[in-house]
């Protein structure tokens, strides 16, 4: 693994094929950011699809992940799912690579809320977004 200041540049995995799962999730996430920057008056649901710390729930732990604050926050999530995940999925394959992104995606999520339940109990009702953990 190459980084650049805390930024995945490389590594020196082989990748055995089309990384169809990598693909997937990267259309999903862009998919939902888009949707829910073009589509008005969506506020509403993308609000319930966040978790809250203060009502968690292992369902929008994963929807969560897939909505991203802005621009920066989706694209440093791709570039990281870009660069590592694709050696991995073609280490496990491609279902039990997503059953495993997803399933470390909620845990993460579900981990923060946790966390900032016990530090900062104001905060919640403060959504979590991203897919950072996964």
């Amino acid at each position: 693994m190459y980084y650049f200041f805390y930024i995945p540049v490389g590594t020196e995995a082989r990748v055995r094929g089309t990384p169809w799962g990598t693909i997937a999730l990267a259309c999903a996430n862009v998919g939902a950011f888009l949707f829910f920057r073009l589509a008005p008056g969506f506020e509403p649901e993308f609000y319930r699809l966040t978790l809250l710390p203060g009502e968690p729930s292992m369902i929008t732990s994963i929807t969560s992940s897939f909505l991203h604050a802005g621009w920066v926050h989706l694209l440093s999530n791709l570039l990281y799912l870009g660069i590592l995940a694709p050696p991995i999925e073609s280490r496990l394959g491609t279902t039990r690579f997503l059953i495993a992104y997803l399933g470390f995606a909620g845990l993460a999520n579900l981990a923060q809320a946790g966390w900032m339940l016990a530090a900062a109990p104001d905060l919640a009702s403060t959504p979590i977004l991203g897919s950072s953990g996964a």
